[in-house]
Order: C-alpha cells, then sequence, then structure tokens
C-alpha cells in the first residue's frame, strides 16, 4: 500500500469567482504530484451532497433522477470506498477537492468532510475566492436564471459572508482557511486559473485549454427572465425541456451591453448587511461595500418591472436573422406582441435554423459573444 498522501486542497468557490475554469482545468489536467478527486463531473458539488449532507436524496441532482434515501446511502457507501481506493492507491502526495458548495452547505455537512478527510491527511487547506456584493448578486441572479429560479430579492441574493465562511474558520481553524479577493483580481486582469495554481503551489506553469462561463448581456438576462416569467410557466413540461437548450443559448450569446441588479435593501436587512460587510471587510483586509457605486455603461436594473420592460423593448434581437421592428413597452400591446415573438421563437423552423447556426458557431469557434 503506498504511503497516505500528506495534504488536501479544498477549493471552496465562493460562487462565481472562476470555479468552472479552475474545475476544468483540475479535471483535465494531469499533474505529476496532484491528484484530483475523480467524479462524473468536474465539480463536486454533488458529490460533497451526496458524501456528507443529511439528506442527499432531497438535492436537486438527485431527486430529479427518483433517488430514494436508500439509494443514496448506497451510493454514499460506494463513493466513499471509490475515494478510500483513490488516497490509499496513489503515489501522489496532494490531492484536490473543488466544490462551491462547500462554502453554502451547513455546518454539520463541512464538519462530516473534516471528519472524513482528516482520517488520511494531516494537512487539510481550504482556498475560497471571495467577491464583492454587488457584482455577487448580479452574477447569481444570473446563475439563478440558467437553473430556472426566477426569484428577484435582495435577501435571495446577498451573500452572507459570515454565514459562508464562517463555518470555514470554524471547522477547519482559520489558519488553515485562505480567502483572496476576486474583484482585485479582475480589475487588475489576472487570469483566475494561473492565479489559482500559483496561489495553492499546484502549478508555476500558466494554465492552458482554460473554459470559462458565458456571461450574459442585459438583452440576454432580460429575455431570459421574461420567458423564466411569462412564458414558460404555460408550456406543458415536455415542451420546457425541449425549449431548454435553444433559450439557454440564445440567451448566453445575444450581444448588448452589461447589466448590473441594484437592489434595495430593506429596513430590517440593513443593521445585518452592515455587520456583514463589516466581518467580511475585516478578513479581507479591504472595504467590501460597493453598494450604490457608479457603474458608468452598464445597464443597471433596480427591479423586476426594469427588467421586463427591457426584455419588450429589446425582444426584436430574439431571431436576429429577421429583421423585426423594436416594440415600444409602454404600448398597451407590447407583452402580447412579446409573447408572439417568442412563440415564433420557439417553433420547430427557428429551432432549426438556431441549431444551424450555433453548429457552425461551434466548429468555426466563432460566437455572437465572447466568453467572459
Amino acid at each position: 500500500m503506498a504511503r497516505s498522501p500528506r495534504k488536501l486542497i479544498v477549493h471552496a468557490g465562493m460562487h462565481k469567482t472562476g470555479s468552472t475554469a479552475i474545475q476544468h482545468w483540475l479535471h483535465t489536467t494531469k499533474q505529476p504530484d496532484v491528484h484530483y478527486f475523480k467524479w462524473r463531473n468536474a465539480n463536486h458539488s454533488d458529490l460533497f451532497v451526496l458524501l456528507f449532507e443529511e439528506n442527499p436524496q432531497d438535492y436537486l441532482a438527485f431527486s430529479r433522477t427518483g433517488y430514494t434515501r436508500d439509494q443514496a446511502m448506497k451510493a454514499r457507501a460506494e463513493e466513499k470506498t471509490r475515494i478510500r481506493r483513490q488516497i490509499e492507491g496513489s503515489k501522489k502526495d496532494v490531492f484536490m477537492f473543488s466544490a462551491e458548495r462547500v462554502s453554502t452547505a451547513p455546518e454539520e455537512a463541512v464538519r462530516a468532510m473534516h471528519d472524513f478527510f482528516s482520517e488520511y491527511f494531516p494537512d487539510i487547506q481550504v482556498y475560497a475566492y471571495v467577491r464583492k456584493p454587488s457584482g455577487f448578486m448580479s452574477s447569481m441572479f444570473q446563475q439563478h436564471l440558467k437553473t430556472g429560479r426566477i426569484k428577484l430579492s435582495f435577501g435571495e441574493l446577498w451573500p452572507s459572508y459570515r454565514k459562508r465562511l464562517g463555518r470555514l474558520f470554524k471547522v477547519f481553524g482559520p489558519e488553515n482557511v485562505h480567502l483572496r479577493c476576486y474583484d482585485q483580481l479582475v480589475e487588475n486582469r489576472t487570469e483566475i486559473v494561473g492565479n489559482f495554481a500559483d496561489w495553492t503551489g499546484l502549478s508555476t506553469v500558466p494554465p492552458s485549454n482554460i473554459v470559462l462561463n458565458w456571461s450574459m448581456s442585459a438583452t440576454g438576462m432580460a429575455l431570459l427572465h421574461y420567458y423564466r416569467k411569462t412564458v414558460e410557466p404555460d408550456l406543458p413540461a415536455s415542451e420546457r425541456a425541449r425549449y431548454e437548450r435553444h433559450v439557454l443559448y440564445a440567451a448566453q450569446t445575444i450581444p448588448g451591453e452589461p447589466f448590473h441588479i441594484e437592489l434595495e435593501c430593506g429596513d430590517r436587512q440593513r443593521k445585518k448587511v452592515a455587520k456583514d460587510l463589516k466581518w467580511i471587510s475585516r478578513r479581507m483586509n479591504c472595504d467590501f461595500d460597493d453598494l450604490g457605486a457608479a457603474r458608468g455603461g452598464v445597464r443597471v436594473f433596480a427591479n423586476e418591472e426594469d427588467i421586463l420592460r427591457y426584455a419588450v423593448a429589446m425582444s426584436h434581437h430574439l431571431m436576429p436573422w429577421k429583421n423585426l421592428p423594436a416594440l415600444d413597452p409602454d404600448a398597451p400591446g407590447s407583452f402580447e406582441a412579446t409573447n408572439a415573438r417568442f412563440g415564433a421563437f420557439l417553433s420547430g423552423p427557428s429551432r432549426v435554423w438556431a441549431g444551424i447556426r450555433r453548429g457552425v458557431n461551434w466548429v468555426t469557434g466563432r460566437h455572437a459573444r465572447a466568453r467572459a
């Protein structure tokens, strides 16, 4: 039996801080001294839920496949066995586990993770990038739209720094938790995967073959929200699944200006938000309060009505191969006309035409918008 690896590095996100790119690099790049835990996805979040959370069968990734609790517990035992085999059969000194879920899971699950891995690793180090609230909330709203959620509220999107990160300090010890400001890296145009590789000591060679998430334009985001809010609820379940890829690809590739969600904080939340900002600012050694900052060249949305009206005004971008006129969001028939445009956009001929364009773009490497 090979000697036990001496170190585990846990990448805990946070969400919307380049985790997809980091995980793709870890999953696809073999390194001589580092083992990335094998799982069906590059992202270990579902694996974390299965291994350590109390009711994994209720988590979307498993509930939608009809998992019962007995099946989940059987799968948990099997995956723990596979992980033990990877650890015991490897000659590498460093293992990697990457899951944004670690920074949002209940403390009991984080402690269960610590207890399981501490049997094999005397040294466990946790790394997380932290994003300032305004950028985090805008990106998280975009992510919610992608997965079908349409709740637009300050409380739903607030990052809750102390709740997310405080449990990491408590479970792993403050000396083993390392945080870095994501916004400062973006401002300095620092490539996130290379920064992570250097920060953790995994590699000094600049990573290649980096895959990034799509970042929506204001137009794409507004049209996707309109679809989720107004069109999708009236569709049969079978048609929702059929249209999902078509709608998401359009939303993520329609060009336009960047956007920002600027929701107002309620009076009851204001004190909690101030305390949370003070807590994270002290630990990051910089001011994290960027609420209400000036945003030149960015479309700002203050509420859902702003988004829906903007979607109406920009609905002619749904089918760029047609010369559709712009609609007036203040005109009485604009919402009906927008619904009709979505009906045409979801029709069979439109999906075929869009599919051809998508295939050509994929083969040639050309896209309506750059990845961001």
